[in-house]
């Protein structure tokens, strides 16, 4: 289920807002594409299947 773009923008601005952040009208086209992509991410991945033997992966540190 993708979100149509006045949702993702309408998010934006009240995310900007509740944040107190200044989003530039030339970056705002951008910050609206990379929040869809994000969303067809999670929406991706909430439908992987994860039972309870599930355990995180190993972190390796240098």
């Amino acid at each position: 289920m993708a979100t149509d773009r006045e949702t993702i923008e309408a998010y934006v601005a009240a995310t900007a807002a509740c944040l107190r952040l200044d989003i530039k009208a030339e970056w705002k086209d951008g910050v609206a594409q990379n929040m869809s992509t994000l969303m067809d991410a999670i929406e991706y991945f909430s439908g992987v299947p994860l039972n309870d033997e599930s355990e995180p992966a190993v972190v390796f540190r240098a």
